[in-house]
């Protein structure tokens, strides 16, 4: 399976990791006309990684809806719960093919591969969804595709700590950056990267405008894998694939 916004966050992760190596130094770049505007309408890493319960718990709103068309179609959820913060798909490919979700976000996948995880389709954010809880999905006429919807409430926890003292989970606005970040390894392995692996996959971090343009340069069409470890820190179990 390939799914497109895994490419999309290969990009955003690093732009990511430029933003957070120069947020100290943006008011002056900016005034100084160097302009980061690079992470616009790019998935962050927060988005793009895989949630673990660890310090973002995704707490089920509203049973799932689960429906089988064969080119494009449209899913009523229904209206979001006041309490709602996301809405998260489960997708089976029946036949192989691309399906297309708003705000272009697609996934590729061949008969009988399933796809899942969130995507900001909740009304009032992106409105990717309507008021009344539609989603229109596009896919070519002569697949087939199943798809479950259902509402969700983030709850936003304190990090887990591990026996090393070791804080780990998923990147949130409210408590920043875990040591061990959730992600899912290429072998389909569900574990943690190291921060610090992820920051410092395609080199040292630019720490000025002209080294945030370098950086990104010499990381364009690079591949990095990083080591992925049970929540011990130390059991590797996998590699994570950037770029």
């Amino acid at each position: 399976m390939n799914a497109s916004m895994d490419h999309e966050f290969a990009q955003g992760l690093r732009v990511e990791l430029v933003r957070r190596a120069t947020t100290a130094h943006r008011r002056r770049w900016l005034a100084l006309g160097a302009g980061l505007t690079l992470a616009a309408g790019v998935p962050t890493a927060a988005y793009a990684v895989h949630q673990l319960r660890a310090g973002v718990n995704e707490i089920d709103v509203t049973p799932p809806v689960t429906e089988v068309h064969t080119g494009p179609g449209q899913i009523a959820l229904g209206p979001a719960p006041e309490e709602t913060d996301q809405v998260w798909f489960d997708l089976t490919c029946l036949d192989p093919g691309t399906v297309d979700f708003p705000g272009g976000a697609a996934v590729t996948c061949s008969a009988g591969e399933r796809s899942s995880g969130s995507l900001p389709l909740w009304s009032g954010r992106d409105m990717l969804i309507s008021d009344d809880g539609v989603l229109t999905v596009d896919a070519p006429a002569d697949m087939s595709w199943q798809i479950s919807l259902w509402y969700q409430d983030v709850v936003v926890e304190p990090f887990a700590v591990t026996g090393n003292g070791q804080t780990y989970g998923t990147p949130n606005d409210v408590y920043g950056e875990p040591d061990l970040i959730a992600a899912i390894a290429t072998n389909g392995e569900v574990g943690y990267v190291y921060a610090e692996d992820l920051r410092l996959a395609f080199g040292p971090e630019p720490t000025s405008p002209e080294d945030a343009v370098e950086y990104t340069e010499r990381a364009a069409g690079q591949t990095a894998l990083v080591p992925v470890y049970e929540v011990d820190g130390e059991t590797q179990i996998g590699e994570f694939r950037i770029g």
